[in-house]
């Protein structure tokens, strides 16, 4: 996916979602994974949800405002 927003999810395979504002590098959240490592990542195209896949076939909708796992659905 293509960031639109000034914060971005990146990194290897991991159990923990962090978010590093684009331009300061300054961390601006942290999630777990349920199980396993997070294998892609995307934003709402509104800016204020990161939607994971991971290991664990699940697919997570995250909120940093306030931190939340707002929905996670999978087989």
């Amino acid at each position: 996916c293509t960031c639109t927003t000034r914060s971005s999810p990146a990194g290897p395979p991991a159990l923990m979602l962090r978010v590093f504002h684009f331009s300061s590098m300054l961390l601006q959240g942290m999630m777990r994974s349920y199980f396993g490592g997070l294998l892609c990542v995307c934003w709402s195209p509104d800016g204020r949800y990161v939607v994971t896949g991971g290991e664990d076939d699940l697919v997570t909708v995250w909120s940093f405002d306030p931190p939340s796992v707002t929905y996670r659905f999978g087989s």
